[in-house]
């Protein structure tokens, strides 16, 4: 509870820094004027990342520690890296090509990951990846979007959170290797296709299907897929109505024991974004809808949205906080998972060379519906320093705490346990090198 409420205070305390700075800036300026690009001495410039064609090699090398009191009593169940106070060395490679024809775009993302823990002699390979995307638009007013994606993790990793709209974009993540909290060999594989048609300027529908699949070596299998269609009108300069609807199904397992987990997204409201004039620095944004869960005890009907809020604070000073109210079905789970979600992030730069970011989470929800409900809270916070030695190198330290705590094991996948406490640290080095200029 006392963590709950230092959390509280510090999204109550960034909160106000926000207002009190959109109204300092509001009364202080009397033209709006557009922010210049901060000139980072680490990274691409701009200039660079809007080349028509560019390949991409990143790469970091580091140590670290990982602290999991709770993980280390229980050794049946988890792998020993994931054990308390193990020391290990890191190393992520990632290979990224971008085209950009006239408009069209064409990506496709290479990575891989590996531990070596020295007191256990052993080399431990955390991820494979790979990810190849399209957009493509043929007309001025059509648009097309393919992508597919594919990795390997012999972890068990889950973030807590609503992520019910997450195949209705093309942008799928991987989870950070920080959740990973058991042992599970899997291939995961994902598909998404979306077309969009602009009738008018401020008029459009879009039609989207997602599927992802993932195999588990030792255990059930898990397939996931959405389909959706949302109408959306502009009804004013900062507000537009959408009509949507997604339909979407969860499995664990096959054959006739199989629990599908369908949900029925109805939405039907408004997306809102503004920027608040005369300042061009403070933005706020927010969406709204609704599901209707279909479970072992019957359809149950939630309401559902989003908001952002997101401030500049200055040239190289940018603040934001968010709400996420939704569904989520992580791998195995034969109930669905509802949360809000509260998150908040701090970023900018210390001069030219050093980058500061800390971003903070936190998550309440609750497994199943009706009478028979599992609640939980979840916490993440990351914080990361890096300092540049030149435009390729940086010197990189960061930390990160995961935390959470269901009321039982009901309703819950037989790999996810009851509670984790998890933090860590490391420190290292990051290299860029553009290989295609």
């Amino acid at each position: 509870m006392s963590r709950f409420i230092a959390l509280a205070r510090v999204f109550a305390g960034a909160l106000l820094l926000v207002l009190l700075s959109a109204r300092g800036s509001s009364a202080q300026q009397t033209t709006a004027r557009k922010p210049r690009p901060f000139p980072a001495l680490f990274g691409p410039t701009e200039a660079e990342l809007n080349r028509p064609r560019r390949l991409y090699l990143s790469c970091s090398i580091y140590d670290a520690v990982d602290d999991n009191s709770f993980l280390s009593n229980d050794t049946d169940v988890l792998d020993p890296t994931l054990q308390a106070n193990r020391w290990y060395t890191g190393a992520n490679v990632s290979l990224a090509y971008t085209s950009k024809p006239r408009r069209n775009l064409i990506s496709l993302n290479l990575s891989s990951s590996a531990r070596y823990y020295s007191d256990l002699h052993e080399v431990v390979t955390t991820r494979h990846s790979g990810a190849f995307s399209i957009d493509l638009q043929p007309a001025l007013d059509w648009r097309l979007q393919l992508s597919s994606t594919a990795s390997y993790s012999p972890y068990y990793d889950v973030v807590l959170g609503p992520t019910g709209q997450g195949l209705s974009s093309a942008d799928m993540p991987p989870v950070s290797e920080d959740a990973s909290v058991s042992k599970q060999h899997a291939m995961q594989y994902g598909s998404f296709v979306g077309v969009t048609h602009n009738f008018a300027p401020e008029t459009m529908l879009a039609l989207n299907y997602g599927v992802r699949y993932r195999q588990i070596f030792e255990g059930a299998d898990t397939d996931t897929q959405r389909a959706g269609v949302q109408f959306t009108h502009r009804i004013a300069k900062d507000v537009a109505l959408k009509m949507g609807y997604g339909y979407g199904l969860a499995t664990t397992g096959g054959g006739p024991a199989a629990r599908p987990i369908r949900n029925n997204d109805l939405d039907v409201g408004l997306n809102y974004g503004k920027t608040f004039a005369p300042s061009v620095r403070t933005s706020i944004s927010f969406t709204t809808g609704s599901t209707i869960v279909s479970a072992e005890d019957g359809q149950h009907f939630r309401v559902t949205g989003s908001g952002r809020l997101m401030r500049r604070l200055s040239p190289t000073w940018t603040a934001m906080l968010t709400y996420d109210r939704g569904l989520q079905v992580p791998d195995g789970a034969t109930r669905p998972f509802f949360s809000d979600t509260v998150g908040a992030m701090l970023g900018g730069y210390v001069g030219r060379r050093v980058n500061v970011r800390l971003q903070p989470n936190y998550s309440h929800g609750v497994v199943g519906f009706g009478a028979d409900v599992n609640p939980y809270d979840a916490y993440t916070a990351t914080s990361r320093i890096e300092i540049a030695i030149s435009r390729r190198l940086a010197l990189y330290g960061e930390h990160f705490f995961y935390r959470y705590r269901f009321a039982s094991d009901a309703g819950l996948p037989a790999q996810l346990m009851p509670s984790v406490d998890r933090q860590g640290a490391r420190v290292g080095l990051t290299l860029w090198a553009p290989i295609v200029r």
